[in-house]
């Protein structure tokens, strides 16, 4: 009982008010490192609205704390937001229940994405599961039929057809974060070759001349792009995990480049109640290679 007591009040409290979002801002920025804050995702009714609020107070928060004025030459250094869809399925309203069930709400997602692109700020569709992504793709297409330029989409490379998506995004002239991927429903089962898919999408990003995310924590394979592309890194971001800062700085010290634009990823939140909702699709034997041995993915 102590035990559930313990984990309820952590749930109820942690960061509702972001300070702690902008306490790690403020000091990132300070070293001239970016900050993308991640919104928790979990499917309760009685905590909805309060995360809708939240979410509109984070893009506040990162408003406030702007080094400049966004335009074209300084896109590379801006603090971003990142947010799953599922978060708006109209079914959060109602019940709690799976993100298998629900539809989305584009209306009030784009409502964020608007209050956004009015505060030069750009926010992120974070790439879910295999059964998400059409609709993640659908979404962020529409969005750019409708004139917004301020959203990315995340793509990850262990999806077996993220040679088409990357090339339809570059197309439309979207944005893109390109990540190996997270989740246990990986398409692509050889690590090899995600990594080899990593590296040939990553290339198309460098050569493309709209604002992308490099998210990796592969070195070996920033250490290939830096080798053929030289100053042209510089006109990209290269993201990492906060959670695995420690890991980053050492690999960075030892980096025979320097990395101009560098942005943290660090979700927010409620964070037991994302757990209790996300942990089935966690691909446990990674994330304890990850977390406890190091290993890079």
């Amino acid at each position: 009982i102590s035990i559930f007591i313990t984990l309820s009040s952590i749930c109820k409290n942690i960061n509702l008010d972001n300070s702690i979002a902008e306490k790690d801002l403020v000091e990132l920025n300070s070293k001239n490192i970016n900050l993308t804050i991640g919104i928790f995702t979990y499917q309760f009714k009685s905590y909805y609205k309060a995360e809708l609020e939240r979410i509109a107070r984070c893009i506040e928060i990162i408003d406030r704390h702007k080094r400049f004025r966004y335009t074209p030459e300084n896109r590379f250094d801006q603090n971003m937001i990142s947010i799953k869809l599922e978060f708006f399925h109209t079914h959060n309203e109602n019940n709690n229940c799976d993100n298998n069930h629900g539809v989305l709400d584009f209306d009030k997602f784009a409502k964020f994405v608007d209050l956004a692109n009015r505060n030069d700020i750009m926010i992120g569709i974070d790439a879910m599961l295999e059964k998400n992504k059409q609709e993640e793709l659908n979404t962020y297409l529409k969005l750019i039929k409708l004139g917004y330029n301020n959203v990315f989409i995340t793509l990850a490379c262990y999806r077996e057809d993220i040679d088409e998506r990357v090339d339809i995004v570059l197309k439309n002239k979207g944005h893109i974060r390109l990540v190996k991927g997270y989740y246990s429903d990986n398409t692509v089962k050889e690590w090899s070759q995600v990594t080899a898919n990593y590296l040939r999408n990553a290339k198309k990003l460098v050569e493309d001349n709209n604002f992308h995310i490099i998210a990796t924590h592969d070195f070996e394979i920033l250490q290939k792009l830096y080798q053929e592309y030289g100053s042209r890194m510089d006109q990209k971001q290269i993201a990492f995990f906060e959670l695995y800062k420690s890991f980053v700085q050492k690999k960075l010290s030892q980096f025979p480049y320097k990395i101009k634009h560098i942005s943290y990823y660090k979700p927010y939140g409620r964070v037991c109640l994302s757990l209790t909702h996300m942990g089935k699709y966690i691909h446990l034997t990674r994330e304890f290679q990850r977390r406890v041995l190091g290993k890079v993915y």
